[in-house]
């Protein structure tokens, strides 16, 4: 995207002169820091969409949830909370100090599980309506164009198999995908702030430990990160017995649902500065495979972590 389209969006907020300058991308948008006068600033270009409704739910639960290490979202000039960058919308953040969480001790996991637990009881109390997203179990729903073959359409028939199951668990709002990318750690390498609402959605509760589970099973080390984390988990969050029993099956969701989501993007052509499709596309069906038979040995292992 032109650098003067940027700044000349940047017009809308502020006064005098801008420095943008680059950083890292998400998978899905284009994020942009911004250096003014008046301070830091982080901004974010959707590519996935141009939907303004989405956009205001998520701008809605940031608001209601101040009073956690979340994103404050920063007014135009007239005091709009979005602006459009050629067909694109925009929406301009307070810069947050830290880095992207790295888990390399103990303690920094026991922080993140019980920092997500924390998260999650806040939300348990937000209400905006059921979000623009589907629950993670309406796969064939929020990918109705999109031909899965092999592994994936086998899970994806089981999970249509599970569907009464799924919706007889505990539902709320949930961040919808937290990772490391969307976690900054302080100078101690302590979580100190939850990034990236845009797929916050009225869920199953438990999805959102199964997310970050999925994620730290990615790691070469994870039982012991995985064991901690659970502790710091459930130090905040009692799961029921029945969501327990079905967190392996929600792991798979997750991984699923990243597949068909970026193989959604790739027959549209979408692509990111963070991603090339087919490499991104063939690691993310390695990781479906192997978390797949991971859950298949170690499920009932990770189940007795959450007790």
């Amino acid at each position: 995207m032109e650098t003067q389209q940027l700044l000349k969006t940047l017009t809308l907020y502020f006064d005098g002169k801008c420095e943008i300058l680059h950083g890292s991308s998400g998978m899905n948008n284009l994020t942009r820091f911004i250096r003014h006068e008046s301070g830091e600033y982080v901004m974010r270009v959707y590519q996935n969409h141009a939907d303004v409704s989405r956009i205001l739910v998520e701008q809605a639960v940031l608001d209601q949830l101040q009073v956690l290490p979340v994103p404050r979202i920063v007014l135009t000039k007239d005091g709009q909370t979005m602006a459009k960058v050629g067909e694109k919308l925009a929406v301009v953040f307070e810069f947050k100090k830290g880095q992207n969480l790295k888990l390399e001790r103990i303690d920094q996991y026991v922080a993140y599980g019980k920092m997500v637990g924390q998260l999650s009881v806040k939300l348990r109390d937000v209400f905006v309506g059921e979000g623009e997203y589907l629950p993670y179990y309406e796969l064939e729903k929020s990918y109705p164009m999109v031909k899965a073959t092999g592994l994936v359409q086998e899970l994806l028939e089981e999970v249509k198999g599970l569907m009464a199951q799924f919706k007889a668990l505990p539902h709320q709002l949930i961040h919808g995908d937290i990772n490391c990318s969307n976690m900054l750690m302080d100078d101690l390498g302590m979580p100190c702030a939850i990034l990236d609402f845009e797929f916050v959605t009225w869920d199953l509760r438990a999805m959102e430990v199964a997310i970050c589970l999925s994620e730290l099973l990615q790691e070469d080390d994870y039982f012991n990160g995985l064991k901690a984390f659970c502790e710091g988990y459930k130090s905040v969050v009692s799961l029921t017995e029945a969501e327990i029993l079905m967190i392996p099956w929600l792991i798979r969701l997750r991984r699923l649902d990243v597949m068909l989501h970026f193989l959604e993007r790739h027959e549209r052509g979408i692509e990111t500065e963070a991603i090339e499709s087919e490499l991104f596309l063939q690691k993310q069906l390695l990781s479906l495979q192997k978390q797949h038979q991971w859950l298949v040995d170690h499920g009932g292992l990770l189940m007795e972590y959450l007790r």
